[in-house]
């Protein structure tokens, strides 16, 4: 796999994702292993930053919560949507590292993203000040107002009970499926239908279909 990234870096040497992808195979190269890259992670991802973009929405700081490796943020940043900042948030440090050098781009031109190791449910949506850490080991101190939260998760968690923490009027994004087979998928629905009387949003902008094949992806944007 390396010699292969290194080969596609060669043929397309101005693409910057390949440029960090192929870096941070080097250095956790345990994750070729896993499924981020599949097919339905990247046209998942893919489609979510292409509805975003025809709804031309001001999203300012968009927190991804859960955001794994955070292969969200280079489509958000290829579409040149209309952000100030990304934020990532995942319980799990590999993942948080991982994402920083997937993104490493993002990371260095002024903490465009930054990625945390936390819980989702004890952030504070409204105004959240917390704990990251900087130059590998220093803590710094951050006090933000989420614009846009972002879950593309919501079958791996409670996300009715995770919704109650967002503020009213929030701008949300979130996905789910019908795939219950998959590891962990523990509260996936079986319809568009379903998905969107159980987030209850007040204002929805977005609601469609993603077919992958094996499952259904469903993706509702609005108004918590």
């Amino acid at each position: 796999m390396d010699n292969l990234m290194k080969g596609i870096c060669h043929v397309y040497p101005e693409n910057v994702f390949l440029k960090n992808l192929s870096r941070t195979i080097q250095e956790y190269p345990s994750i070729v292993e896993e499924d981020f890259l599949s097919a339905g992670q990247v046209h998942s991802k893919r489609w979510l930053a292409t509805e975003l973009k025809k709804l031309s929405l001001e999203l300012g700081l968009i927190y991804l919560t859960p955001g794994w490796y955070g292969l969200l943020a280079q489509f958000i940043s290829e579409e040149n949507l209309n952000f100030s900042g990304i934020r990532l948030f995942d319980r799990d440090l590999k993942a948080v590292e991982v994402s920083e050098w997937i993104n490493r781009n993002l990371f260095v031109d002024g903490w465009k993203f930054k990625a945390t190791c936390l819980n989702i449910l004890h952030i504070n949506y409204d105004r959240h000040d917390y704990v990251t850490i900087k130059d590998g080991f220093k803590s710094s101190r951050q006090n933000e107002c989420p614009d846009t939260i972002i879950n593309t998760a919501c079958e791996h968690l409670d996300y009715q009970k995770w919704l109650e923490l967002i503020p009213a009027g929030k701008l949300v994004v979130l996905q789910n499926n019908d795939f219950l087979e998959g590891n962990e998928h523990t509260h996936c629905v079986s319809s568009l239908e379903e998905f969107t009387e159980k987030c209850g949003l007040s204002e929805v902008y977005y609601s469609g279909v993603l077919n992958l094949n094996i499952y259904n992806r469903y993706m509702l944007i609005g108004r918590k």
